[in-house]
């Protein structure tokens, strides 16, 4: 079982109301002790390490399961976002472990193999930069073998002094598109 919101962080030790009915079913008294006996998991938490619980709820989850007879793929995860890396200074080595728990249990069909992370794939869309006079207005673009969208909203949400121009821009489909 995968499930990357089951327990969701909230606060000092929370896990979010969708964790909350989950665990509520797995605290039940009459489940049998191997009821998860065909389950295997992995938990990851994300988690704070400056808090006095620090990834409590997925710790609760990664014992809990266990108890009820699943199988761990991996040693759980926790992610500290007092990391230096952030939260990614656990993720990253903790899901290499994970897919190759995942590939030795369930190998890929002959002639296929993992995409290296370094691939670049094709677009699936392509932008074109309009004039630097026709900034700020709404305007309409058509696209060769695409369809034409109309800018509605194009707004910087970075300071103007900061090294980076980051924007909120909202796009509508004027004509001739599916959107994918």
């Amino acid at each position: 079982m995968l499930d990357h919101g089951a327990g969701r962080r909230a606060g000092q030790h929370e896990g979010g109301e969708t964790f909350s009915k989950f665990w509520k079913f797995l605290l039940r008294k009459n489940l049998p002790l191997d009821i998860l006996s065909q389950m295997e998991y992995a938990v990851f938490g994300l988690g704070d390490s400056s808090y006095v619980k620090f990834n409590y709820p997925a710790k609760k989850l990664y014992k809990r399961l266990s108890q009820l007879g699943a199988r761990s793929l991996v040693p759980r995860g926790d992610a500290d976002d007092q990391h230096y890396l952030g939260v990614d200074g656990t993720l990253d080595p903790w899901l290499g472990s994970l897919w190759v728990a995942i590939l030795e249990r369930h190998p890929l069909p002959s002639g296929l193999s993992i995409i290296p992370a370094d691939t670049l794939f094709p677009p699936s869309f392509r932008l074109r930069f309009l004039r630097e006079e026709d900034r700020g207005t709404v305007m309409e673009k058509e696209i060769e073998d695409g369809f034409t969208v109309r800018v509605m909203r194009n707004e910087r949400v970075t300071a103007e002094d900061h090294f980076q121009d980051v924007r909120h821009v909202e796009l509508e489909v004027v004509e001739g598109g599916n959107v994918r």
